[in-house]
Parts: C-alpha cells; structure tokens; sequence
C-alpha cells in the first residue's frame, strides 16, 4: 500500500495491467488483508481505470478500514 490519495487508498501492485491480471493482484491483496474468501472481493466500478472501486462482503466497515491502514 503507497498510502491515502484524493481520499481514495493508493494500492501498487507488481502484475502488469495486461488480461486483467493488475486487477486480479488487487483483489488477492484486498482479501488478504480483510481475511475473507476471494471470492468475496469484486470489482464493482474502474476495471480498465487506474481509479478502482472494489466491494467486499463479509467484512464490518471497521474491520476492513483498520486492515487497509485507514483508521
């Protein structure tokens, strides 16, 4: 994680932005760090963008802004 920009978490991650692999590695990260299934991590908005929105089910608010670095 690279920290906090325009209010917005800024995440960098090594897989190029090729076949969706740069959005693949976000994701996996993202689950890692809530603790929850992969599948439970998805793109909702910004997959051809570097401004992404992901939605993560099975994680309380709290939990996920204190595993994300946000609180």
């Amino acid at each position: 994680m690279c920290g906090e920009h325009g209010g917005r978490l800024k995440i960098a991650v090594a897989a190029p932005p090729l076949q969706g692999r740069a959005n693949d590695a976000l994701i996996e990260w993202v689950a890692r760090r809530l603790a929850v299934p992969r599948r439970q991590v998805r793109l909702v908005a910004g997959e051809h963008s570097r401004d992404k929105t992901l939605r993560a089910d099975g994680a309380s608010a709290i939990i996920a802004l204190r595993a994300l670095g946000r609180e």
